[in-house]
């Protein structure tokens, strides 16, 4: 009985393997037909393209990607406008717009070493001891130090030389702002 069954999944396996599919358990929410099929489309030519490396299917598959990108934006805009038209309330403004942000940013990366007096600190504690300390004390110093100018800089003159030019102008023009 082991004897047969090791030849008939050998003979599976030869002849019809398994294959895996990834699942998605919760479709993108701007996703519609024709932004699905061009997509597909778009991962056909690809395959083709990567298997035969001609000019002509990458002209096919690039004109296929722009215009799955314009259609990916278009349905992100309908979407958006169809979701927010009386618009956004507090409740339907996350589950519309979550989707659509990454939570790329979320990931904290611990501070392994912080070089301070020429000690190394892999606290995590003192180092944000010390970031406190450096914040309060930039805000304290603020003012103490003073700052020399020098007042025959480029800049500092083309800054003047602007200014006397905006006056002159401003005397001769009423200067109106459009509401």
């Amino acid at each position: 009985m082991q004897y047969f069954s090791k030849i008939f999944n050998s003979v599976a396996d030869t002849h019809a393997p398994l294959k895996s599919k990834k699942c998605i358990d919760k479709p993108v929410p701007n996703m519609n037909r024709t932004l699905k099929q061009a997509i597909y489309k778009k991962r056909m030519l690809q395959n083709t393209y990567n298997k035969y490396k001609t000019s002509k299917h990458w002209e096919k598959y690039s004109k296929q990607r722009n215009l799955v990108t314009k259609l990916k934006r278009k349905s992100i805009n309908t979407y958006f406008i169809e979701r927010c038209v009386d618009g956004c309330k507090n409740k339907s403004f996350w589950p519309t717009v979550k989707p659509f942000l990454t939570n790329k940013g979320t990931i904290v990366k611990k501070i392994q070493f912080f070089c301070e007096n020429e000690t190394l600190i892999n606290d995590q504690a003192q180092v944000c001891d010390i970031f406190n300390d450096f914040s309060v004390n930039v805000v304290n110093d603020i003012g103490q130090n003073s700052i020399s100018i020098n007042e025959k800089h480029p800049s500092l003159n083309s800054i003047r030389q602007n200014k006397k030019h905006v006056r002159l102008n401003s005397a001769l023009t009423p200067l109106v702002i459009p509401l």
